[in-house]
């Protein structure tokens, strides 16, 4: 199959950290956005974007859950961060739903939710199977939707942010 990950793709990872970490520094300056402090869920968090998403957060003082598939990079990036991970299959909404739940049970209150779940099919349509079309739209669309979905429910009662990228 012609799926590939985030971290395939993204040979710009490093790159792309300077941005993040631009963003976050040029937010904290202004004094627009202080993140030190505050609770953080990241679906994605296993992959390249995703986990230096999570790096800038805990570099800028922020408290992180990290959420994703790959329970091995998830146990090592979470050591070398010093945070909290789950497992999460983000194509389920009640897998989401729980992992929203308990990190609000467990940190107190959620600030914001980022989403960096997605992946890619490099191949021409008349060659795509069903159910490669059906996984990346899976992939790409039902997990933003258990983000917004589970999100509200977990925001609504202190405010905060989704983000998907």
């Amino acid at each position: 199959m012609a799926h590939r990950s985030h971290d395939a793709l993204c040979g710009y990872v490093k790159r792309d950290s300077l941005f993040l970490r631009a963003v976050v520094i040029k937010c904290q300056v202004k004094g627009g956005w202080d993140v030190s402090g505050s609770n953080y869920i990241v679906l994605g968090a296993s992959g390249g974007i995703g986990s230096e998403t999570c790096r800038q957060l805990r570099a800028a003082g922020s408290n992180v859950l990290l959420a994703g598939r790959n329970e091995e990079r998830l146990a090592i990036l979470g050591s070398e961060l010093d945070c909290g991970h789950r497992v999460v299959d983000a194509t389920s909404l009640e897998q989401v739903a729980e992992c929203f739940a308990e990190a609000n049970e467990q940190l107190g209150r959620i600030d914001g939710i980022l989403n960096c779940v997605g992946s890619v099919l490099l191949k021409p349509a008349h060659t795509t199977s069903a159910d490669e079309w059906h996984s990346t739209i899976s992939t790409n669309l039902t997990s933003a939707f258990a983000t917004g979905r589970a999100g509200y429910k977990t925001l609504r009662a202190n405010g905060g942010a989704i983000i998907l990228l």
